[in-house]
């Protein structure tokens, strides 16, 4: 179960894996529960990062890009032998999270 607390005009979750802060007047809104019946699905989906492009196996990848603050980044990946592509080159410097299928990476630009 994470933990969350308050202070320094920052909301601060720790959990077992990471630690995320967020300023509080940046926060409209929280919501945490429990997930019921529904189990966490297995992919098989594989990626790597070449250059400014990150490579995925497969066709029919759903990717979803966001900026630190929640903002979603539209990114337009493209389909090439058997393989989906997610160029990098659109993204200002900063860090992002990638999610690909049920995955999230942070890829940050410098």
């Amino acid at each position: 179960m994470p933990e969350i607390c308050f202070g320094n005009n920052l909301m601060t979750i720790t959990s077992t894996r990471t630690t995320a802060s967020y300023e509080l007047w940046k926060v409209n809104t929280f919501t945490y529960g429990t997930t019921t019946g529904i189990s966490q699905l297995q992919t098989s989906s594989k990626f790597s990062l070449e250059e400014d492009r990150i490579i995925v196996d497969g066709t029919n990848n759903k990717i979803n890009a966001f900026a630190l603050d929640g903002k979603a980044i539209g990114l337009s990946p493209t389909t090439a032998e058997g393989k989906t592509i997610i160029n990098l080159n659109a993204l200002t410097h900063g860090v992002y999270i990638i999610k690909i299928n049920n995955k999230s990476i942070k890829v940050a630009r410098q």
